[in-house]
């Protein structure tokens, strides 16, 4: 079983039951955003419209955010997370319906493609929601869908700044609708490597670990094993990770 979520690292958590003024409502012409049975829903009304929102009050440049995003129709469209935002510049993570993703670079001026729009087996496809996280430590993006990771890349513009939410319209389309749940947002902690597969499926449920302990042993001539110890001491808990596989777990 997993620990409770109780860690105390959490510095954002919002399932959208209540309005707390963190994300705007409003309604134009382009789209509307708003919040409707625990979600918040972005609608675009133009083809080729995008909208993102962050929330001001986290300006790190190390995080890990985890969100709920889920397609509201049929429409050509993307759904995803901005991150490290501020006036400098954002990164944005986006899946579309067909089980592809991409990361970009932007800011006010250009857009450039860190990662092209690439095919993977874990992203959901349809109206199937996606569960995405993104993790950034030690100057390194890392890119997870449903638990798995999908990408590594390095935060080579330095940037620093907010997570948020994202939703675009394809040209073509008649406009695109998206809703976000669970989302959270960890200080994270500069582990020696990326979250693994098995960490991250740790963190989406029970959170970061309230303390960290990392051990390496020699296994051989130029070959070390990571042992990494995660405990979560409200619950009582503590899990062994070798090299980042999950190895075992104590009371």
């Amino acid at each position: 079983s997993r620990p409770p979520a109780t860690d105390p690292r959490v510095i954002l958590e919002d399932d959208f039951g209540a309005d707390l003024g963190r994300w705007p409502v409003e309604s134009t012409e382009r789209r509307s955003a708003y919040l409707s049975d625990g979600q918040y829903i972005i609608q675009m009304l133009q083809p080729g419209a995008a909208y993102w929102r962050t929330f001001g009050d986290v300006t790190t440049s190390a995080y890990v955010l985890t969100v709920d995003v889920i397609p509201l129709d049929e429409q050509p469209g993307l759904q995803g997370v901005v991150f490290l935002q501020s006036d400098a510049g954002r990164y944005v993570f986006d899946v579309d319906m067909a089980g592809g993703y991409r990361l970009l670079q932007q800011s006010d001026s250009a857009s450039r493609e860190l990662i092209p729009r690439t095919a993977h087996a874990s992203i959901n496809r349809d109206l199937v929601p996606n569960r995405l996280a993104v993790a950034i430590a030690n100057g390194r993006i890392t890119l997870f869908a449903n638990g798995v990771r999908l990408a590594t890349v390095d935060n080579a513009a330095g940037l620093v700044g907010r997570p948020g939410m994202y939703c675009a319209a394809a040209e073509g389309s008649a406009g695109h609708a998206a809703a976000f749940d669970n989302l959270k947002v960890y200080a994270a902690f500069d582990g020696p490597e990326p979250y693994s597969d098995e960490q991250m499926t740790l963190i989406l449920d029970a959170g970061l670990p309230q303390s960290f302990a990392l051990v390496q042993f020699e296994a051989g001539e130029n070959d070390w094993v990571r042992h990494e110890t995660w405990s979560y001491h409200d619950a009582a808990m503590s899990f062994l990770f070798e090299d980042g596989i999950y190895a075992t777990w104590e009371e």
